[in-house]
């Protein structure tokens, strides 16, 4: 029997736990190869779309058509709503349409592990992100690379999220870095590195421990007030690279 009909007659949930390790357009491209996995993709649990990788695979590739290509495989995965375990973006900070795209997976797929990572040809400019996310039921672990934030919604609200990773993350004050933790009552593992402050002032009222907190890896913070109230309950804490700049100038985040 040859190996593709080896492959072929495995079970479907063997299948696409296999796909599941592969990118999205690796997975698309297994349509054509018979009619069984014409509708085999949808039920892979993993979107994992990398915009350097997708135009650097092919000449013909552009941002035009990894926009499209996104699009078409998050719409026509709605259609058929299977729960999307990992759901993993790298993108140009310069395209607008990944609020559209994360407002769809969060809400249509039940996003569990969220990884999303900002890329500028600038260096300088990091993205943003929907204000959904941070409603979100189903989140259990979220990663944020090169993303800013001028505010949040009337409060953040992760009642899954078990591990949160920061990292070249700038918030316009220390209180949105706070009342993000504050969001996350069960949180038992965070890292934050490269994380930035344009104001240090925040509520030290308002502030409160994280029972749930296990570990704590924070490193190269700037203006960030270590507030050891909120990690009082950690079995490890680590602390690296922790200063204050009176005159910081970081205006290039909050354009």
């Amino acid at each position: 029997m040859p190996m593709a009909d080896r492959i072929s007659v495995l079970p479907s949930e063997v299948l696409c736990h296999i796909l599941s390790f592969l990118p999205t357009e690796d997975v698309v491209a297994t349509t054509v190869i018979s009619k069984r996995w014409r509708s085999l993709w949808l039920l892979v649990p993993t979107l994992d779309f990398d915009y350097q990788r997708y135009i650097s695979s092919n000449n013909n590739r552009s941002q035009s058509s990894f926009v499209r290509f996104v699009y078409a495989t998050i719409l026509g995965g709605s259609c058929f709503p299977q729960p999307i375990k990992t759901f993993h973006l790298i993108c140009d900070s310069s395209i607008s349409d990944t609020t559209i795209w994360l407002n769809a997976a969060m809400q249509q797929r039940q996003v569990q592990n969220l990884e999303i990572e900002f890329r500028s040809k600038q260096h300088r400019v990091p993205g943003t992100i929907p204000f959904s996310i941070f409603s979100s039921t189903t989140l259990v672990v979220l990663k944020l690379h090169s993303v800013r934030f001028r505010a949040f919604p009337s409060s953040v609200d992760l009642p899954s999220l078990k591990a949160l990773h920061l990292s070249n993350v700038a918030f316009k004050k220390a209180q949105l870095f706070f009342e993000l933790l504050h969001g996350c009552p069960i949180l038992e593992n965070l890292e934050a590195n490269g994380v930035l402050c344009f104001f240090c002032t925040f509520e030290e009222d308002r502030l409160i421990s994280l029972p749930k907190l296990v570990g704590a890896d924070l490193s190269d913070m700037i203006n960030l007030p270590i507030a050891m109230k909120v990690f009082s309950n950690v079995e490890f804490l680590r602390l690296e690279k922790v200063c204050m700049e009176r005159n910081l100038v970081c205006y290039f985040f909050f354009l």
